[in-house]
């Protein structure tokens, strides 16, 4: 087994999953991923109620938070990240639309060259 890789990425997040991803499409390249948290099983993930729940669990959230400020009258205010995985999109939430599926102002709308996606109002 060759254990040597053309590219080394720190941080299993979004990008780091799009950039390997990307990397390894044509075969061409080995690239070796390297994430502190683990692959994301939680029956939360996916269900927008789910997010509270994302936030106080240490396997899937860094659980940061910021330095007590004046600004603040010295409170703490957590800075959720996302860890393992899909990085923050694996607590991200994602309020469901209030307007039916596929509807025009809901649908993306995608020029011919599909190079930039506008929404339509």
């Amino acid at each position: 087994m060759n254990d040597s890789f053309d590219f080394i990425i720190v941080g299993g997040g979004t990008a780091g999953c799009i950039l390997a991803n990307r990397l390894t499409a044509s075969g061409q390249y080995r690239v070796l991923m390297l994430e502190a948290g683990g692959e994301p099983r939680s029956l939360w993930i996916g269900i927008p109620a789910g997010f509270s729940k994302l936030l106080t669990n240490a396997t899937y959230n860094w659980r940061f938070q910021t330095e007590p400020e004046e600004g603040t009258r010295g409170r703490v205010i957590a800075v959720p990240r996302g860890k393992g995985l899909g990085g923050p999109s694996v607590i991200n939430d994602v309020p469901p639309s209030p307007l039916p599926r596929g509807t025009a102002i809901t649908r993306p709308r995608v020029p011919s060259s599909g190079s930039v996606c506008k929404r339509q109002l």
